[in-house]
């Protein structure tokens, strides 16, 4: 039951009676159980426009009129203001169409000369209040001469200077001053942005239902591909090739974030000026509103794999790699976050995120030896966290693992008694899981970070040297 309620054109696209019906709850709100609603409206009917306690008219970013809407019968409502202006409301006209006939660009001047003249003519005005007669307009030619008139006459009126005497009382925060930071705490700004974008992702069943599909859905289908995988030599291969693709789905399960930063960057910046957060609590909490699904499929991943898969049956090889898949999610998450904020649309996102990624796949070390990556390449290999999740799947898995043999195999030297020897000819035989599992989680840290700054200095229209005074 909030005390302040902020409405967007409520009664768009409602017929007349139903529209009245909205206003009328609106105003009993307002009236009754002691609401604030501020509201936009698009040429409400007659009897709607007295319902409102006050009026802001604004035309060229200006304002023209603020105050009264109806004073049963004094001189300081809307159309003693406009009479008083020199554009009063024609007789049987709507006070609303005619506010925006005034400050319509295609308005032709001439036809309000007429309107005015036949408001003039000696007819009763069916308006909400009497008044005087109004000065003369003879000398308006254009559309922009009414707005610039209404808005001078509007400066020089006791509402303005009232309006500027109420101002004058509230917190420049308030009053659009944000030199000082923003008038909220940096954890209510954060508190706000995770729970509205949690909320609505919530709301969205599309997405999760896509994530849940390139996830748990495709970790099943896996699962059964590679059922129950035995010990012999092939499927010594096969453990590998398994491992290397789930962590591939994994990396590219929020393949959707790429677009999240350039399609939200134009409501970030306008926010942002307006001093609702700062750059800190708005990246913090609509990227760490993804984050709990995220997990959470990266764990159900772990789990089902390793089950279905047939890994060795072992608790502590289970939570090593049901973290490394955890990890793998978090860190693809934080890559793909990265390259949303220095891409400027959603094609230039997907291009970036597709080539770097299937560049980190490649050397993972699974389709090419680590041995056999060139020397121009290496550091590719060296920096994939592609490669660090997939050598701790694998050394996991294959260390200690005894892989049986055919006599046929036996015969030709083909036979590899153990995972051991399979990881000394991947190359992998140095490697440490604890190791590999930081490396994999401080990537997720950098990129994050890299994220952060890139949002904030990006795509701003602003100079670097302006936004790093803003930066927080």
């Amino acid at each position: 039951d909030p005390a302040l309620l902020f409405l967007d054109e409520p009664t768009s696209g409602l017929d007349a009676a139903s529209a009245v019906r909205v206003i009328n709850i609106l105003r009993n709100l307002a009236t009754k159980n002691r609401h604030t609603i501020i509201c936009t409206i698009h040429q409400p009917r007659a009897s709607i426009l007295p319902m409102f306690d006050k009026l802001l008219l604004l035309a060229d970013g200006g304002v023209t009129y603020y105050g009264p809407t109806w004073t049963h019968g004094k001189e300081d409502g809307l159309l003693a203001y406009l009479r008083s202006a020199g554009v009063p409301c024609p007789p049987f006209e709507n006070p609303a169409d005619h506010i925006l006939d005034l400050v319509d660009p295609l308005f032709d001047v001439p036809e309000l000369r007429s309107l005015r003249s036949r408001s003039l003519s000696g007819a009763e005005q069916p308006s909400w209040q009497d008044g005087e007669k109004s000065d003369d307009i003879t000398n308006i030619s254009s559309r922009d001469e009414i707005v610039r008139q209404l808005q001078d006459k509007y400066e020089k009126s006791d509402l303005a200077a009232a309006a500027r005497a109420l101002s004058t009382n509230l917190p420049p925060a308030i009053m659009g001053d944000f030199s000082g930071g923003c008038p909220t705490s940096w954890f209510n700004q954060f508190s706000v942005v995770f729970r509205r974008s949690f909320f609505y992702k919530l709301r969205e069943p599309a997405a999760v239902l896509t994530q849940f599909f390139n996830s748990v859905f495709l970790a099943i289908i896996i699962g059964f591909i590679y059922f129950q995988m035995g010990t012999d030599q092939a499927s010594a291969t096969d453990r590998v090739a398994a491992i290397s693709f789930v962590v591939m789905c994994q990396s590219f399960l929020a393949i959707d974030l790429i677009v999240l930063f350039p399609v939200e960057r134009a409501v970030y910046l306008r926010d942002q000026a307006s001093g609702l957060y700062v750059t800190s609590s708005f990246y913090m909490g609509r990227s760490m509103a993804e984050l709990p699904l995220h997990l959470l499929w990266g764990f159900l991943v772990g789990v089902i794999t390793y089950t279905m898969m047939g890994f060795q049956e072992d608790w502590g090889r289970f939570w090593i790699y049901v973290l490394n898949m955890v990890l793998i999610t978090n860190t693809g998450v934080a890559f793909l976050l990265f390259v949303g904020t220095i891409s400027r649309d959603m094609a230039q996102g997907n291009l970036i995120g597709t080539l770097c990624l299937v560049l980190l796949t490649l050397f993972n070390g699974f389709f090419v030896n680590k041995k056999n990556i060139p020397v121009v390449f290496k550091w590719l290999g060296d920096i994939s966290f592609l490669g660090y999740s997939v050598e701790v799947a694998v050394i996991n898995e294959m260390t200690d693992l005894q892989l049986t043999c055919t006599s046929e195999e036996r015969l030709q030297d083909a036979c590899i008694a153990s995972g051991d020897i399979y990881l000394e000819r991947l190359g992998m035989q140095d490697a440490d899981i604890t190791s590999l599992l930081l490396l994999t989680f401080l990537e997720s840290v950098v990129f994050r970070l890299a994220a952060y700054f890139c949002l904030h200095f990006m795509y701003t229209g602003k100079s670097f040297a302006a936004r790093l005074k803003v930066l927080r």
